[in-house]
């Protein structure tokens, strides 16, 4: 059994003797699903819901193979671009073959000059906003409220791409809420459990409860970017405030051209051959030349989260309605 996604032209296939595998990666990834028969895969992903081989050895050439505890290894050829997740043990093996998918596919958008920004983005009739916020700084909070309440579309709620002329490209994935609890107002077909080894569960909502709120024909030039601040604003505090565009760079040198909070997997990513040195330095220029492009977005504005979820979502929302041009 196979699922075959298309990401901008990275193509993957997916296979697994377990349905239930593939049923999860449908719905992680159901914005991308692709005709199996357009053409070959440039990546090709094995998930084995058995014990790993025993054995194995740590190189060999330019296959690598990650033993992430004795029950869970990863094989993986990169000259083929080919390799096998084993763990018998479902959850783990539905987040150890997604972490690797999107950190292979993602080095290879890198390559096309599309890069994954940790944020979030949201498209308001033609403009579109960047917000970048420290990790469990509330982004996912604030992109359910202002789905909810506002006239928005989402761009992409946790890393949308972003291309060397800083315009982005919708990144659309499951959405990830922190914790087991279901969501109010959301059906309970549309949510499902995460068990993270690591950071413990989250609740997981099908991107296609948010069909037809998707931004379609981009990409989108930022009309704003919005950089969180940690901690809560006082009540009556303001919650935005106008700052110069370099203001903005420590947050996208974290988010962007390091990537902190993107799957990308340094146990895949760094591997110390001439050819993927080279490759790290190239993608290394490319996000920089990408940083400063978006640096150059006339509005910038400091962000202090309220715990009123409305009040963020409409202070935005009104901000962002008051700007003329797309």
């Amino acid at each position: 059994m196979k699922l075959f996604l298309d990401f901008y032209g990275v193509r993957a296939a997916i296979e697994s003797e377990a349905e239930s595998i593939l049923e999860e990666f449908r719905r992680d990834f159901q914005w991308f699903r692709a005709d199996p028969e357009k053409s070959m895969p440039h990546v090709r992903l094995g998930l084995s819901a058995t014990l790993p081989p025993s054995a194995v050895p740590q190189k060999k050439n330019s296959r690598r193979f990650v033993h992430h505890d004795p029950e869970a290894v990863v094989d993986y050829d990169f000259s083929e671009e080919e390799g096998g997740v084993f763990c018998a043990e479902p959850h783990r093996l539905h987040e150890l073959g997604y972490l690797l998918l999107l950190s292979r596919v993602g080095e290879m958008l890198d390559r096309r000059g599309l890069h994954r920004v940790h944020g979030l983005a949201l498209e308001w009739g033609g403009k579109c906003a960047l917000m970048l916020l420290p990790m469990g700084g509330g982004k996912t909070t604030f992109a359910l409220e202002a789905l909810r309440s506002f006239p928005v579309r989402l761009v992409s709620e946790d890393t949308p791409l972003v291309d060397e002329q800083g315009r982005l490209w919708p990144f659309p994935l499951r959405v990830g809420i922190c914790g087991d609890r279901n969501i109010d107002g959301i059906p309970e077909s549309m949510q499902r459990v995460f068990r993270r080894k690591e950071y413990g569960p989250k609740m997981l909502v099908d991107i296609d409860y948010w069909k037809g709120r998707i931004a379609v024909g981009g990409p989108f030039v930022p009309s704003a970017i919005f950089v969180g601040q940690r901690g809560w604003a006082a009540p009556g505090e303001k919650l935005l405030r106008r700052v110069a565009a370099w203001r903005a760079a420590p947050a996208l040198i974290s988010s962007l051209l390091v990537g902190v909070g993107v799957p990308q997997g340094r146990e895949y990513l760094l591997r110390w051959d001439v050819r993927a040195t080279g490759g790290l330095l190239k993608n290394a220029f490319s996000r920089t030349r990408t940083m400063m492009r978006l640096l150059a977005c006339r509005r910038v504005y400091l962000w202090r989260l309220s715990r009123d979820t409305v009040a963020n979502a409409k202070t935005v929302s009104v901000t962002m309605e008051t700007f003329e041009d797309a």
